[in-house]
């Protein structure tokens, strides 16, 4: 039996969301999401010693309000979490934003796809991520 799974997801917008939310259901996925909807609240999630909230993974974008994905990624790095799966999910194709991503522990960069049916590389990645646990 799979059990539930715990996601952390670090996106602004509301549509990202809901298409991602519908691709896990359709993937008959067990989760629970714990939404994050700016860089300021992923900083401080990241740097909140007494915080004892341990997703079975993340999921951020790059680009959001307040503070950029990149620093983070850095908190993350430095924190409590590093041990947990992460997963870049951004609109950025850039290579950098990639070397930066995976030198900063990221299990994962994946380019948002246009339709819903691209979205099962990241429902792959986070059966894969989270079935090491």
């Amino acid at each position: 039996m799979n059990k539930r799974i715990v996601i952390l997801l670090i996106e602004d917008d509301a549509d990202d969301v809901e298409i991602l939310v519908n691709a896990l259901k359709t993937h008959n996925v067990d989760f629970e999401l714990q939404l994050l909807q700016d860089g300021e609240a992923a900083v401080s999630f990241f740097q909140d010693s007494q915080n004892s909230s341990f997703p079975d993974i993340i999921i951020m974008d790059l680009n959001l309000p307040r503070i950029h994905g990149r620093e983070i990624l850095v908190e993350y790095n430095n924190s409590r979490h590093a041990h947990i799966p992460l997963i870049v999910f951004t609109t950025s194709s850039s290579k950098d934003d990639e070397l930066f991503a995976t030198k900063n522990r990221a299990n994962k960069f994946l380019i948002k796809p246009n339709t819903i049916d691209g979205l099962s590389e990241v429902i792959n990645s986070i059966k894969e991520l989270t079935s090491k646990n």
